[in-house]
């Protein structure tokens, strides 16, 4: 049985339960902003040898950029088209790698970039202030621990080895 009923407006709060459809330009940044941000961030990927997946485009407050994970060989499928993030956030440099299996966060990507690329400026950095010399410069007795630097760069020289 078929009923011959005027269509009626779907209330509000139905309205409410839906997905809202996002913004494909962040309305927070300005258009020359979010293109400088964007060089910044290419140049960054192509100076730090960092290898992109294809994917890009503008995020929330800023831009994007796909890229294989440093870490992607220590993955359980060794995945290096996966969500690992390289962005630009309100001028800062943000890294989000999704892998569970050996999950990496900002901290680690920043110490591992400043390891690999000691000079080089990242993007939204300030500059780096040194106090008092490098802990690493100084004599160590024989068998003394690797320091944090060390074992970073030495996880560096593996990545890069593996390439």
């Amino acid at each position: 049985m078929l009923w011959d009923l005027p269509l009626v407006p779907v209330p509000e709060y139905v309205l409410s339960l839906t997905s809202k459809s996002v913004q494909s330009v962040p309305s927070e940044v300005a258009p020359a902003k979010l293109e400088e941000w964007k060089t910044a961030l290419w140049d960054y990927v192509g100076r730090t040898g960092l290898e992109p997946t294809g994917f890009e485009g503008p995020s929330d407050k800023g831009w994007k950029i796909g890229i294989v994970c440093p870490w992607a060989d220590r993955h359980t499928n060794r995945d290096t088209d996966s969500g690992t993030i390289l962005s630009i956030l309100d001028g800062n440099l943000a890294f989000h790698c999704s892998h569970t299996s050996y999950p990496h966060d900002h901290t680690d990507f920043m110490q591992l970039m400043h390891a690999l690329h000691k000079d080089m400026p990242i993007p939204g950095e300030g500059p780096r202030i040194v106090i008092g010399g490098h802990k690493e410069d100084k004599p160590r007795p024989p068998g003394y621990p690797r320091t944090l630097r060390e074992t970073l760069e030495a996880e560096a020289e593996d990545v890069e080895t593996r390439r």
